[in-house]
Formats: structure tokens, C-alpha cells, sequence
């Protein structure tokens, strides 16, 4: 790591930090969760994650294979996200509720559940006489799964969180678990005399099925919350999940009798 001053012939100083910083990592999301990467400008002044005289050489992030838009900048104290292609930011913008002033990108790459390596690189001054462009680290952080190294952000719907923002990133101890930022939220669906009830995202489509009905007794539809429901008339369907609790029941009738 780059430290923050030279130290030749003396102690070294500490690592050099920020100022954009790696600030929470979901590497492992929960069923239903995406993983991502939110980075910080811990500074007050924009940051801008390309070179100025050249615009196109622009910021990466390795372990992902991300490389930063062209004019892309980092406001005081601001966060963005990078989140996996799985899902496009809009999208992952209107499930978990991420504020407007956020701005949200998309990366090819996937993080390792186990293990993995996030390097954080800014373009240096490309050579003269071969227009090679040197990569610079300026933050970097290498995860594991286990001691100790906080194991509750294995897949567990925790996060790691780094504990403080000026001290160096790859150190175990400047990270701890603690519940993701950005966590999708549950509504519950219960299905009274069928299947498919549980606990979903909403948008999440289920298919629901009506219990075999007993000895003279047809399946007649479905009451209640049935909004969602494609066909309420069919005693296997499916049900697009709101966002809101639900609860839906199968109507049986004996006769003229309903039950």
C-alpha cells in the first residue's frame, strides 16, 4: 500500500487512505438480495474518478471488471454504488428504495463467496512513447469468508461494513457484520386451503395451488387480497406479490353451500 508520506531511511507511516473508500461490501446476498459495492468520497471536494487531461483513462475496480464511465465524479461526501448486471440499476434503484442522489453502475463481474480481491485503480500519466496507461492503487481489500475475518456476511443477509473510514482497508479488524444497506423487503402472502404462501419481494410472481377439494365439494375461486392474482377462477394459478401482507383463501362449495 501506498503510504501517506515518504519514510526513506526512517519508521514507515501508515498506509495512505481516501479519499474515495471502499465503505460496505454484500458479497454473499440472501435469496432474493443482490450483491454490491458502495464506495464513499470521505473528502469535500469532487472527485473526479478519471483523468482530467485525458477523460477517457478512467477509474476500475478489479475483482469486478469495472471501469468508471467517462466524466464520471464523485461528490463531497457522497456515495455511489456498484452493483451486478443481474440487475439494472433503475431496478435495483426502485426495489431497495436507493435515494435519487445516488448514483448507481453496473458491473460484468461477479464476488467470489468465499474469498475475493477489490482494487480500487486510478489511471496514471500514460508514457510517452507507448501510450501505456499505469493503473495506480488507491484502495484495496481482500475478504474472506471466515475468522477473522466476520463470518455473518456469508450469505446470511449481513454486510460488511468498514468501521472506520480513514483507516486501511485491508485489515481485518476495520470491518464488522452488520445488516445491508440495501436489503430487499418481505410481504407476506398466506394461502388459506392451498399452497404458495411464504414470504416474498415484491414482483415476485408464485404460484399458488387450491387443496384437492374433499368428496362433493368443487373449487369454486379465490377471495381476499386477489389482486394480484391471474386467474382467481382457477385452482392453480399464479399470484404477482404486491409489496404488501396478503392473505388469500380457497372457496369450495358443496351443493349450493360455499366453504
Amino acid at each position: 500500500a501506498a503510504m501517506v508520506s515518504p519514510t526513506r531511511g526512517t519508521a514507515n507511516t501508515g498506509p495512505r487512505v481516501g479519499p474515495v473508500v471502499i465503505e460496505e461490501i454484500l458479497y454473499h446476498p440472501p435469496t432474493h438480495a443482490h450483491e454490491y459495492v458502495k464506495l464513499t468520497n470521505t473528502s469535500g471536494d469532487v472527485i473526479p474518478l478519471y483523468d482530467p487531461a485525458n477523460p477517457s483513462n478512467t477509474w476500475t475496480v478489479s475483482g469486478i471488471d469495472f471501469a468508471f464511465p467517462p466524466e464520471t465524479r464523485l461528490t463531497a461526501y457522497d456515495t455511489l454504488l456498484l452493483v451486478r448486471d443481474i440487475i439494472t440499476p433503475g431496478q435495483f434503484r426502485l426495489t431497495y428504495n436507493v435515494p435519487a442522489s445516488v448514483e448507481i453502475f453496473a458491473y460484468p463481474g461477479a464476488l467470489d463467496n468465499d474469498a475475493d480481491t477489490l482494487v480500487v485503480k486510478k489511471p496514471g500519466l500514460p508514457e510517452a512513447a507507448t501510450g501505456y496507461v499505469p493503473k495506480i492503487a488507491v484502495e484495496r481489500v481482500k475478504y474472506h469468508d471466515s475468522a477473522p475475518w466476520p463470518a455473518e456476511a456469508d450469505g446470511l443477509g449481513k454486510a460488511l461494513h468498514r468501521v472506520s473510514e480513514t483507516a486501511y482497508a485491508n485489515d481485518h479488524a476495520n470491518w464488522q457484520a452488520a445488516p445491508a444497506s440495501y436489503a430487499p423487503q418481505f410481504s407476506t402472502l398466506v394461502v388459506h386451503g392451498g399452497s404458495g404462501g411464504g414470504g416474498y419481494t415484491a414482483g415476485t410472481v408464485v404460484q399458488i395451488q387450491a387443496d384437492p377439494p374433499s368428496p362433493q365439494q368443487v373449487f369454486v375461486r379465490w377471495i381476499g387480497n386477489i389482486a394480484g392474482v391471474a386467474d382467481p377462477g382457477a385452482d392453480s394459478t399464479s399470484c404477482t406479490v404486491s409489496g404488501q401482507d396478503a392473505v388469500i383463501s380457497a372457496l369450495y362449495a358443496t351443493g349450493s353451500v360455499f366453504v
